[in-house]
């Protein structure tokens, strides 16, 4: 779960991220089914669900109260779609999920004095939690020089605080238990230096068919689900993390319908924006470009610099996210290679599409790559891509251009359980004569 300080940031966040969330999971209609705990349940899921409900009338949203542990059993075994979950500094992540840190939730000591010290309780009695919540408690007190005292045990953040007031001694809870739910007359002290709760996005292996999971936010079936709560509310954010998990995502061999359309174009400047890893700005550098590589991760930046210093070539990158910022001057060529992202805004690929097309210099191109479908194994069947006929339509292009290529092309694909089909995807070459 997302874990903050501030009920308005849980409502702002899953405000920002409303948005996105037809585009990550593709369910216009359907059933989503999403297991989280208490706290999660009655602060962040229900603002989500009646965007939702507002939003996508034909989505079914079934929710269900579990622990982690077992939401986690639950989405390996595929009885939901969805686990919102939290883990704990120290606690070794589940083996079959790749993890990256969004963010933290700090404990607080539940008693009945406010600004108090959990030193000042070595001697009270203590309500202990669930077991990893109690691994937590022993290891606060153990950071002040003693062993609690566990008079009694619960994990309900209504039945701690009761059992608080009524003077059955002290306890930790979250700071999302106390926007779920707060006694007035409790009070809850901040335990500076302990993290608490640790947010965590956690997903399967690259290539597994299955569900994906996080500790402190979202998994399901598409997407890093951190946006789908608003966890993660950048671009930056998702794609750090996308490149992160792994040491290498991308093959390092250029886009297929780029080598189709650039291999007969005289060479100059060249913009390759959502350049990724290099690939096709190494193979575009390779034949005489000068090239420069733009996208919004920094970690993709340095492997597409290391790739073109393996491979013996120069390329320059540039930092951007490009509904913000976008790189000056104006180029011989400009690509744009399957730019979906699940993170993107309405109309923002259409924005930037457009900003591409304004740094095509006189007799330059622009080739637009993108996928015409989703494969048939695949659960996002009503995810939305554009045609050309769309894009063409977004560009609102002067007549100082001219379409060179406006094709759907086929492409062989295997899927995960070795099925064969043919992929397509759409390509689109222009060319702005003055």
């Amino acid at each position: 779960m997302l874990l903050l300080a501030e009920t308005a940031e849980v409502v702002g966040r899953v405000d920002a991220a409303t948005d996105e969330l037809a585009a990550q999971v593709g369910l216009q209609a359907g059933r989503v089914r999403l297991a989280a705990n208490a706290s999660a349940l009655a602060t962040m899921v229900p603002r989500a669900a009646g965007v939702l409900a507002q939003e996508h009338p034909g989505l079914e949203l079934s929710l269900f109260e579990e622990h982690p542990v077992e939401a986690l059993q639950m989405l390996r075994h595929g009885e939901i779609d969805v686990a919102l979950v939290f883990r704990f500094a120290g606690v070794p992540v589940d083996e079959g999920f790749r993890f990256v840190h969004i963010g933290d939730d700090p404990l607080h000591l539940i008693s009945s004095r406010p600004d108090d010290s959990v030193a000042d309780h070595s001697g009270s009695a203590w309500i202990g939690g669930c077991e990893r919540c109690q691994e937590e408690l022993d290891a606060v007190c153990r950071s002040f020089g003693f062993t609690p005292r566990i008079a009694s045990h619960g994990d309900d953040m209504v039945v701690v605080q009761a059992l608080v007031a009524d003077g059955a001694g002290v306890a930790l809870l979250p700071g999302l238990a106390l926007q779920a739910h707060r006694r007035p007359d409790v009070c809850a002290t901040e335990i500076p230096g302990f993290r608490g709760r640790s947010t965590r996005d956690l997903r399967r292996p690259a290539g597994h068919r299955g569900r994906r999971c996080c500790f402190g936010n979202v998994g399901c079936r598409s997407g890093t689900v951190a946006s789908i709560l608003g966890v993660m509310t950048t671009a930056q954010e998702f794609w750090e993390t996308f490149y992160s998990e792994r040491d290498q995502v991308w093959s390092g061999k250029p886009n297929p319908l780029l080598v189709r359309e650039a291999e007969r174009l005289t060479p100059g400047s060249a913009l390759d924006i959502g350049c990724a890893e290099g690939g096709d700005a190494v193979w575009l550098a390779k034949r005489g470009w000068r090239v420069l590589g733009v996208d919004v991760s920094q970690v993709a930046l340095d492997r597409a610099l290391k790739h073109a210093y393996d491979e013996g070539v120069e390329i320059a990158v540039e930092r951007h996210d490009l509904k913000e910022t976008f790189p000056a001057g104006e180029y011989d060529l400009v690509s744009a290679q399957f730019l979906h992202s699940p993170v993107e805004e309405d109309g923002e690929r259409n924005s930037i599409l457009k900003r591409a097309s304004e740094a095509v210099a006189p007799g330059g191109h622009l080739i637009i790559g993108g996928h015409a479908g989703a494969p048939s194994w695949s659960e996002h069947q009503d995810y939305y891509f554009p045609t050309t006929k769309d894009v063409l339509d977004h560009l609102k292009l002067a007549d100082n251009w001219i379409v060179i290529t406006d094709e759907v092309v086929g492409r062989p694909l295997v899927g995960p359980d070795g099925q064969e089909e043919t992929r397509l995807d759409n390509v689109l070459t222009l060319k702005r004569l003055y």
